[in-house]
């Protein structure tokens, strides 16, 4: 299952796409560079050729409600289908929790700019029917975000991701915080819990993807040199 989002260019990129796919990897591509989605206004580009952060910023990508909700929602899906992942594959669970992380930011933050704050604000404390859009999208970030905590418990205390990138373990452990507290104490449905939940959920997510999106690069940028 695949659903693609394609974009014409603008200033530097010639295309743009946002894939979702049952791939354990998942990218914003623009030939050597990837779009790395590190906060709600702006991308920042990343040269594979060099594993550093570009110079170049351009404005975020932005889609519409009802494409970013189906996204969502197909990701949620695909993430419960996809095989498990064997032990010794231990980069392999940084790659999918890059993914699912990805996803929500891109849900709440790939929208145009004017709508990004106000949406923020709705999806945190409004009290919407159970089949509204922001209703479902709430369910879909708790399902990605559960899925999350899954992936990175499921790496053996052996891994030597551990000792090699603490700080992504670091960030993890302030994630897992967040659901845990959320989900392990009285009703998910509660409005005060939720945006609770949300306010640290949206400081934090961004904090481990930064970190983990860092390592994962610079293992794609090793694998693309390796090729050369």
């Amino acid at each position: 299952m695949s659903f693609c989002f394609l974009r014409a260019a603008t200033k530097s990129f010639t295309r743009r796409s946002v894939c979702y796919s049952a791939s354990t990897r998942y990218f914003l591509r623009n030939e050597k560079r990837v779009v790395n989605v590190l906060s709600r206004s702006r991308y920042t580009t990343r040269d594979y050729s060099t594993g550093t952060p570009s110079n170049a910023t351009t404005e975020a990508i932005s889609f519409g409600s009802e494409e970013l909700s189906k996204a969502l929602e197909l990701m949620v899906e695909s993430s419960q289908t996809l095989p498990p992942i064997p032990p010794d594959q231990d980069q392999e669970m940084f790659w999918r929790a890059y993914l699912l992380a990805n996803q929500i930011i891109v849900y709440l933050a790939a929208r145009p700019p004017m709508e990004v704050e106000a949406f923020a604000t709705l999806f945190q404390s409004a009290s919407v029917p159970d089949n509204s859009p922001i209703a479902r999208g709430r369910i879909g970030v708790l399902k990605l975000t559960t899925e999350i905590v899954r992936v990175m418990d499921s790496i053996p205390p052996t891994s030597t991701l551990n000792s090699s990138h603490p700080e992504v373990f670091q960030a993890f452990k302030a994630l897992k915080n967040d659901h845990d507290a959320y989900v392990g104490e009285g009703s998910v449905d509660d409005l005060e819990r939720w945006s609770k939940f949300f306010v640290g959920l949206r400081t934090d997510l961004i904090e481990f993807t930064t970190r983990i999106g860092t390592v994962v690069e610079g293992w794609e940028s090793d694998e693309r040199q390796s090729k050369k």
